[in-house]
């Protein structure tokens, strides 16, 4: 897989749930779903199933607190608007689901840290 996309917005720690059925989406693939941004999918938080594209920035630890370092853990991730971002109220946190554990998860697949993707499913209060 290449390239991945999520992106993150958070102020009441808000999270998107990714599905087992969730892929990442490179070149045309891509192109054919609207994703929402990170900051969208925020305030989007009402139970829909939708697609958020954004950076991977990290392993969340609490609703203030994300490790960019020593993941503890594949069962969360933290995306932003940006690679860069480090306020966490502008992340969302994803729930990574047991099937997407080996793949997505930092604490296995580190090198994720930084990487773009796309992630579909349930547009739900995460780590509130």
């Amino acid at each position: 897989m290449s390239t991945l996309r999520i992106r993150p917005r958070l102020v009441a720690i808000i999270a998107f749930i990714i599905l087992a059925a969730a892929a990442v989406q490179t070149g045309a693939a891509r192109a054919s779903v609207t994703a929402l941004t990170v900051a969208q999918a925020i305030v989007t938080q009402d139970g829909s199933t939708g697609s958020v594209a954004g950076f991977i920035v990290g392993e969340p630890v609490s609703a203030t607190s994300v490790n960019r370092s020593g993941f503890a853990g594949d069962t969360a991730i933290a995306i932003a608007d940006t690679a860069s971002e480090t306020s966490t109220t502008k992340m969302l946190y994803v729930q990574v689901t047991t099937a997407c554990r080996s793949t997505f998860g930092l604490r296995t697949t580190p090198s994720l840290l930084g990487k773009q993707i796309d992630v579909t499913g349930s547009l739900s209060p995460y780590f509130s």
